[in-house]
């Protein structure tokens, strides 16, 4: 019997409060379990040693906030936060990439730095648009010019220069100085004539020029050997200015001038002092040096100027006895002077 004013619990009762207790106990180890932090399983190594812990992060960047005063009572606003940039290299090398193109694009449009007309220094013969049109060097870009290939157009265009420099002034400026070969000889040979100087190189026949010894012949002048003439070459002197400040000059040696034969020019000189003045010259493979007498015939003697004073006085005893018989020859030579002779056709 239980005591009064106590009710005694009935077992289902009993079995009921145990069953409440036990589910809100499992209640309570769930909710203990979802607030707790997650436990990270120990990575085990090969070899029975324990291994670090993996763990992932989730990679974030950090931004930068701004804050900007309000008013005096110390109120703030915050602006939108900012990635923090970090350039790698490819951005860098990108960047570079359109960096250099700006630059060539600023350079080859740019008018200040293409290059006017080329200023020519020295030339009186020649035209200097000639001169121009063959370095081709009108509008280009500065930067594109090239001394050396501009001295060898000049060199092989025009044989008469010497003395061939080049100048390339910044920002856009060519200055060209040469000098222009005195022709000594005018050399005619099929109805075209070459201009050759005190030293025997040969050119065209371009402009005007004073009075200078003619020679008339059957071929083009004899040209010296292609050993010699390399020894003794055209140098010409190429310097590249930049800013207008001068550098060591560099030498460029021009193989293409033409040099008569040193033989048959210290002949013709030789003989030009011997006959009458204004008198044209003659020279062929046959019959040698010789010259045309204003009487109308042709003189030859030989090759070889040795004894010419006696070749000279033969030639005056044969005109003096033509003339007393009255006979006009179309050529005498003196070339052998125990066996001259003359002609009477052409």
């Amino acid at each position: 019997m239980s005591p009064a004013g106590n009710h005694p619990q009935s077992r289902s009762e009993q079995v009921r409060q145990r069953r409440a207790q036990n589910s809100q106990q499992k209640l309570n180890r769930v909710v203990y379990q979802a607030h707790s932090p997650a436990v990270t399983p120990t990575v085990l190594v090969r070899g029975g040693r324990i291994g670090t812990p993996v763990i992932h992060r989730a990679k974030t960047k950090t931004r930068r906030k701004y804050s900007v005063a309000v008013g005096s009572n110390g109120a703030e606003m915050i602006l939108p936060a900012l990635p923090i940039i970090r350039p790698g290299w490819r951005l860098l090398s990108g960047f570079l990439v359109i960096l250099m193109g700006s630059m060539l694009y600023f350079v080859y449009t740019t008018p200040q730095l293409k290059v006017p007309a080329p200023r020519i220094i020295g030339i009186k013969r020649l035209n200097a648009s000639d001169v121009q049109a063959v370095l081709n060097l009108t509008n280009m870009p500065i930067f594109m010019v090239n001394p050396d290939q501009a001295t060898v157009k000049l060199a092989k265009s025009f044989p008469e220069l010497t003395d061939i420099s080049v100048k390339v002034l910044l920002p856009a400026d060519v200055v060209v100085s040469v000098i222009e070969r005195q022709p000594a000889i005018a050399w005619t040979y099929k109805s075209q004539t070459d201009w050759i100087d005190k030293e025997g190189f040969v050119f065209p026949k371009r402009g005007a020029a004073g009075s200078m010894l003619n020679v008339e012949s059957d071929q083009a002048p004899p040209l010296m050997k292609s050993n010699d003439s390399l020894a003794s070459s055209n140098t010409t002197a190429v310097s590249f200015l930049f800013f207008n400040i001068g550098s060591s000059p560099a030498l460029a040696t021009a193989s293409t001038s033409k040099q008569l034969d040193p033989a048959i020019l210290s002949a013709l000189t030789s003989l030009s002092k011997q006959i009458p003045k204004k008198t044209t010259l003659a020279y062929t493979n046959q019959y040698g040096f010789g010259w045309k007498d204003p009487h109308g015939w042709q003189v030859f003697i030989g090759s070889s100027l040795d004894n010419l004073n006696a070749k000279l006085l033969v030639y005056k005893g044969i005109v003096d006895q033509l003339t007393k018989e009255g006979v006009q020859p179309s050529m005498i030579s003196v070339e052998h002077i125990d066996a001259p002779y003359y002609r009477l056709e052409q």
